[in-house]
């Protein structure tokens, strides 16, 4: 396959994707009709981001896959492509109101700046992690005045914003089904060796007994990720344009046809 083939999959879907609701879209009413128009917007736009995010994880997969260089690293752009995929589903969602959005929304948030808090602490930048606590607490604001629950514990320490953000298997098993491949992926993130040996590594018989291995691309098993991972864009994509009103016809000619190629060329 040649480099350029999910590279113009990606230029086509840019061309069909706003960043903003067409008028009279399901983005575009839902945003009119609710009092905190603002806040709704953000709440959109964040989805997209992880939108935009998953298109890049798959450019970069299809990179690293068709280098046939490396044995590790497309299992985790892999990964992300499919936590941030399941994370913007979950976001964008067409099946929820307005109100359970800016609660994933806040979730989501507060979620992300644990994990940038925690992220400071460690490096030791006091100033910076000073600043997530601050954007906590002015978040934490955020939601109260927005109607928001926030849930804290015995030690007024905030348990979530908004609603308990999912746990990542459980989130991608709701929007994707596909749980145990998550595990595969995270096996292999987490340097889990029975994950690494069975998929990084190329087993050869040693003269003397037993099995020896080394570091080498499983290609087989790296043409499964794009062919996968095209699966869940496509999903991403489509929600991100029937929210915000973009073409789906043309949009699923246009997976169709990068879907069709990988099969021809894999």
């Amino acid at each position: 396959m040649q480099k350029t083939a999910i590279l113009s999959l990606r230029q086509e879907i840019d061309r069909l994707s706003s960043q903003t609701p067409k008028p009279n879209s399901p983005a575009d009413r839902e945003i009119i009709s609710y009092p905190n128009k603002k806040l709704i917007q953000e709440a959109f736009l964040r989805g997209i981001l992880l939108v935009t995010i998953a298109k890049q994880n798959f450019t970069e997969l299809e990179s690293l896959v068709v280098q046939k260089l490396y044995p590790i690293a497309p299992y985790i752009c892999a990964r992300s492509l499919l936590e941030s995929a399941a994370v913007a589903t979950w976001l964008l969602c067409d099946e929820i109101n307005s109100k359970d959005r800016i609660n994933r929304y806040f979730s989501y948030c507060y979620t992300n700046l644990i994990e940038q808090r925690k992220y400071f602490h460690y490096i030791g930048n006091t100033q910076k992690e000073n600043k997530a606590r601050i954007k906590i607490s002015d978040l934490e604001v955020k939601a109260i005045n927005a109607g928001s629950d926030v849930k804290k514990d015995k030690k007024n320490e905030i348990k979530y914003i908004g609603c308990p953000f999912p746990n990542k298997t459980s989130l991608i098993e709701n929007q994707f089904k596909v749980p145990d491949r998550y595990r595969v992926l995270s096996g292999i993130a987490h340097g889990t060796q029975s994950f690494i040996w069975a998929h990084c590594f190329k087993k050869i018989r040693d003269p003397n007994g037993g099995e020896i291995g080394y570091f080498a691309v499983n290609l087989d098993d790296q043409k499964i990720l794009l062919k996968g991972g095209i699966k869940f864009l496509e999903k991403v994509v489509l929600l991100h344009h029937k929210q915000f009103g973009c073409n789906l016809d043309a949009t699923t000619k246009c997976f169709k046809e990068a879907v069709d190629r990988l099969n021809k060329n894999y």
